[in-house]
């Protein structure tokens, strides 16, 4: 075999995929917008929706005695020296418009706010409906708000420990104020004789297949087809003897939430009463135990301290990690998809496989020059994949949470670690496709053939997603998936080099793999029932 020869038919196919833009577009194009597409589109319809999930006003059936029981609690525990921490934080135009209609109205701007669900005067202010949407929004932004606050008080650790943000002062009085003012500030609460009014969007659910417990009680029967139907978000049962009586009591007391997870702002009702019914439970215990002269840590004999030692950029790269390789791997599967069909059945379409057969070079040569323009694909669609993957995260594409939490900046050694796998792979790909494509008849057929193949590369990648699945001297030996668990490992590092002689049985059977695909695909070149099928 002649290197010269081969040089020229490889030059020869380059130009030709070069010449092709559908060839040009499934290597560097997709592999280039589908990860911006796949990871940060996805990710910002995901982050939109969640976010107008949790802005929403949300509708809580109860009676108005119980209603007024369970706020009258909530309120117990909001002191008006607790607005003096949230109010800047709300921002200028909400404190602003606070402090504006608190004035007019000759309120406090906390009694403000406490009676915004049933102060006549204040729902009556022309700037009501204004206040009620602010207050809203900026409420649901305070747990935020904590974590920036905890964050300025107790600083940058400087060994990159985590630090427990609700420790701080600040941050323990903020995330205090998130959980209990969503139910006083973002629910509106309505009875059975309003419900009954609401207009349903949803078939209920049929009473066989809500949980038997729900069936023996006619209340919560009618609730829960109110909340399958969409009439309802949640319903907040609340017993007699929860007050302010409950100070004194021993007992636990049993609050009632009917909700479904499966509908997303039903599931949010219940996120926001549970966090303040968990804040009061905290109060009431603080209280319970300070009524009877007990210290704070009495209902707490046993307490752990956690410090994960694992430093930041390690678990930025380790979250990458997981979803990385999966990627990689299936962009350079399909950097090699379409121009392996090109070179194959393509030029059996187009009558052009038989001019080259016929010049002086050999079988064996022909079979190179087009593995190696596939191999070449393959390869480049995957670099442009990860490097797009990092410009993504580097510019202002990606989310800002996402652009926080994936800051890292990957060395060279975990680079070059990194391409010495992809290279077997991305030969392993070349050889299988162009097999398949110069078996084919049509470039129909060897799309059909080549798409089932698609699985075999999928599913192994997959797996390498599942955390419990670790990098061992077996998997080493399994192909595709031995490729993902390394490069997982590689990324995953965190500046450390994974064990290297897995690495090294990754590449040698991979490499091995590669060269007997080659081989295989070299011989399909020689036998003439294969070259001129029909």
């Amino acid at each position: 075999m002649r290197a010269r020869t081969v040089g020229l038919i490889l030059r020869k196919e380059i130009l030709d995929m070069v010449r092709d833009r559908k060839a040009l577009f499934f290597m560097i194009l997709l592999p280039m917008l589908a990860m911006p597409l796949l990871m940060v589109g996805i990710t910002r319809l995901g982050t939109t929706q969640a976010k107008k999930t949790r802005e929403t006003r949300l509708l809580v059936q109860t009676s108005r005695e119980e209603r007024d029981r369970f706020l009258e609690v909530l309120r117990a525990q909001l002191h008006e020296e607790d607005w003096e921490h949230a109010f800047h934080l709300m921002g200028q135009e909400v404190s602003d418009l606070i402090s504006e209609m608190a004035q007019d109205l000759e309120m406090t701007p906390g009694t403000l706010i406490l009676g915004i669900l049933e102060d006549s005067r204040v729902q009556d202010h022309p700037r009501f409906q204004e206040l009620q949407e602010r207050l809203g929004a900026s409420v649901l932004k305070l747990p935020g708000k904590a974590d920036e606050a905890a964050d300025r008080e107790s600083g940058s650790p400087s060994d990159g420990m985590p630090t427990d943000l609700t420790k701080t002062p600040m941050a323990k009085r903020l995330l205090r104020l998130s959980r209990l003012l969503p139910p006083l500030t973002t629910i509106d609460y309505v009875t059975a004789e309003q419900v009954a009014e609401l207009e349903a969007t949803k078939a209920s659910v049929s009473e066989e297949h809500l949980p038997q417990e729900l069936t023996r009680n006619s209340t919560f029967l009618a609730a829960a087809k109110d909340i399958t139907s969409r009439k309802i978000h949640a319903y907040l049962q609340v017993p007699e003897d929860f007050g302010a009586s409950a100070v004194d009591g021993s007992d636990s007391i049993q609050l009632e939430i009917l909700y479904d997870s499966t509908i997303p702002l039903s599931k949010e009702a219940h996120r926001r009463l549970s966090n303040a019914v968990k804040s009061l439970s905290e109060e009431l215990l603080q209280a319970r135990l300070t009524h009877r002269g007990l210290p704070s840590d009495f209902s707490q004999p046993v307490r752990l301290e956690s410090a994960n030692v694992a430093p930041p950029k390690k678990q930025a790269l380790q979250l990458l990690a997981g979803v990385l390789p999966y990627f990689i791997i299936l962009m350079c599967f399909f950097g090699g998809f379409y121009p392996a069909i090109d070179v194959g059945a393509g030029e059996k379409e187009r009558y052009t496989l038989e001019s080259l057969l016929v010049t002086p070079a050999l079988r064996s040569e022909v079979a190179f020059g087009k593995f190696g323009v596939i191999f070449l694909a393959s390869l480049i669609a995957s670099v442009c994949a990860t490097g797009s993957l990092a410009y993504t995260f580097k510019s202002g594409l990606a989310p800002d949470e996402f652009r926080k939490v994936l800051d890292v900046n990957v060395d060279l050694a975990t680079t070059l670690l990194c391409l010495v796998l992809i290279v077997p792979t991305a030969a392993t790909f070349a050889s299988v496709l162009l097999t398949l494509s110069i078996y084919a008849k049509s470039f129909k057929e060897a799309q059909a053939m080549i798409s089932p193949v698609q699985f075999v590369v999928i599913v192994p990648a997959v797996i390498s997603m599942i955390p419990d699945i670790e990098l061992n001297y077996q998997l080493a030996l399994v192909p595709i998936l031995n490729i993902a668990l390394g490069l997982r490992e590689i990324l995953g590092g965190g500046g450390t080099l994974p064990p290297m002689g897995q690495i090294v049985t990754i590449f040698v059977s991979t490499a091995l793999l590669a060269v007997a695909a080659i081989y295989f695909c070299a011989r399909r070149f020689d036998q003439e029932k294969v070259m001129f099928r029909s």
